[in-house]
């Protein structure tokens, strides 16, 4: 899936492990982790009421989705950056809980402790480079249709251009299929809140019409799903610029009053 940047199996499982909370909530938001936002509705008919404030809704996910990255925790830092310099230069394949607490210096119970599997490790992994991602284009602020459509855009550069996620998406795109496209994951609760954010916030200035931001999202959500995900599918049939420019094009309609 790489573009124009250059980009530097079976995984395992312990029937006798203990892991927190938090590892269980990758899989299950009902779990503490996020959960899924439930429009209200109006008593009687059953229509939407006001949504909530979706700059306050992201930060609620920031705050939740942190406690999964385990941030405060040197240990598992560690792992995870021992993992995903595995990711990016061998993919998937070897990635076990035994193998990374053997390079990290530390037992396996340490690391079970903290995640039920190496699937857990890996929806880890992926929340924290898309997280990077979000980052990386200044976050979930937009003041005007143009400055939102640019930072899409510029989201998905700048997930071409992650080692990790590019190298997943060039040989292992099956990763994706699982935590993205065949259940609704935190990872896309996350992506949802941010991008809601920046609508609302682009809605100020009329540029963008008026709309549910939540919806609009989701919808958003899906269009830069595909258009990444799919792009290794395409190339043979359009070069990365004139990928980004109808990109931005398809973006902007949608966007507009």
């Amino acid at each position: 899936m790489s573009r124009r940047h250059a980009v530097s199996a079976p995984l395992d499982a312990s029937p006798d492990a203990g892991p927190e909370a938090s590892s269980r909530a990758l899989e299950d938001p009902s779990a503490g982790a996020l959960t899924a936002r439930a429009t209200p509705e109006e008593p009687g008919d059953g229509g939407p009421v006001a949504a909530s404030d979706p700059a306050s809704d992201v930060v609620s996910a920031l705050e939740r989705v942190n406690a999964l990255l385990h941030e405060d925790d040197e240990t598992a830092q560690r792992v995870l950056e021992l993992a995903e310099a595995r990711v990016a230069a061998h993919g998937t394949a070897g990635l076990n809980i035994a193998e990374l607490a053997r390079a990290a210096g530390v037992s396996r119970p340490t690391l079970y402790r903290r995640w039920e599997d190496a699937d857990a490790i890996l929806q880890t992994i992926l929340l924290r480079r898309l997280i990077g991602c979000v980052d990386a284009v200044g976050g979930p602020v937009a003041e005007s249709r143009a400055e939102l459509t640019s930072k899409l855009v510029a989201y998905a550069d700048a997930f071409f251009a992650d080692p990790v996620l590019s190298r997943l998406g060039e040989t292992e795109p099956e990763v994706f299929s699982r935590f993205l496209l065949e259940r609704f994951s935190p990872i896309q609760l996350l992506l949802v809140g941010w991008i809601a954010a920046a609508v609302a916030g682009a809605q100020a200035d009329g540029s963008v019409r008026a709309a549910d931001p939540h919806r609009t999202a989701v919808m958003l959500l899906l269009v830069m799903q595909s258009t990444i995900l799919s792009y290794r599918t395409v190339a043979p049939l359009i070069d990365p610029e004139h990928w980004s420019t109808e990109l931005r094009f398809l973006v902007d309609g949608y966007l507009r009053p």
